[in-house]
């Protein structure tokens, strides 16, 4: 094998990572506008705290350093979060049953709401943008996306 063979396959590599992280982006950007639909019906929320229904939407129920770190930020940051949230409406605390010290964080009737709407509006554009394969094209397409994203080789 030659020189420029050994470096045609990292150069090659190199392409598909930056292809990917393009792919990446531009999904990330759609899914930004469609979140920020939903954050204008609830103008009183940001970014952070959208995360946090996502967050909760999967997870049912969590602990406050369990949303600092999903929120990456100090607990005490995550903790003026949730009192705002809580405050506001869309999140309550519930002590366990178990061990009265551990409060768990859940949402609200109005925490669900938003969550819903996030959820709807995500679904949608995710059938919009499957729409553009064929029924043979979907299955792999969602096969190979859960490959990259789980690391597996």
């Amino acid at each position: 094998m030659d020189q420029g063979e050994a470096g045609g396959s990292s150069y090659r590599s190199c392409i598909e990572a930056i292809q990917l992280v393009a792919c990446i982006d531009e999904l990330t950007d759609i899914f930004e506008k469609v979140q920020m639909e939903c954050l204008n019906r609830y103008a009183d929320l940001g970014s952070k705290e959208l995360r946090l229904f996502g967050y909760l939407g999967n997870h049912g129920k969590a602990k406050m350093k369990d949303l600092a770190s999903v929120l990456n930020v100090p607990a005490s940051t995550a903790t003026y979060i949730v009192d705002n949230m809580v405050r506001k409406g869309y999140l309550k605390r519930t002590h366990d049953r178990t061990d009265r010290r551990l409060v768990w964080l859940e949402m609200s009737g109005k925490g669900v709401e938003v969550f819903s709407c996030l959820l709807e509006a995500k679904v949608q554009k995710a059938e919009e943008l499957m729409d553009s394969l064929s029924n043979g094209e979907a299955e792999p397409f969602l096969f190979f996306l859960n490959r990259v994203l789980n690391g597996k080789t």
